[in-house]
């Protein structure tokens, strides 16, 4: 099975991975303000499809600081851990509204961002 293990600073937080169809996803956000970083946030989740289900699923979810140091590794386990929450999505409607909903946090800080460098908006 490929998963994705996430440490900080030498310590495994989670190593995550999906038996059947989905997605797996490891990033980290951060804003900067006056040209100081500020709220950094790291994240290790994804989407579970085993056969009509779907299933919102996540490891780790946690905020970084100045210094920090964040591994993302890819391996092949022969298992990994379960994820620490996992929520049913019992339509397609309820995926695309959960997707649709993350980007735009993600817009939004990127605006913030823009807005903050003083960049003109797209």
């Amino acid at each position: 099975m490929i998963c994705i293990e996430l440490t900080r600073n030498g310590t495994r937080l989670a190593v995550a991975g999906l038996e059947g169809d989905g997605v797996l996803s490891a990033y980290v956000t951060g804003i900067a303000r006056g040209g100081q970083p500020r709220n950094f946030q790291f994240s290790l989740g994804g989407l579970q499809i085993s056969g009509s289900e779907k299933w919102s699923v996540r490891w780790v979810d946690g905020l970084a600081t100045v210094g920090d140091e964040l591994i993302v590794r890819v391996l092949e386990l022969d298992r990994c851990e379960p994820p620490s929450k996992r929520e049913a999505f019992e339509t397609p409607e309820q995926v695309r509204e959960a997707h649709l909903a993350h980007l735009e946090r993600i817009e939004a800080e990127a605006r913030g961002l823009r807005e903050q460098l003083g960049l003109p908006p797209r």
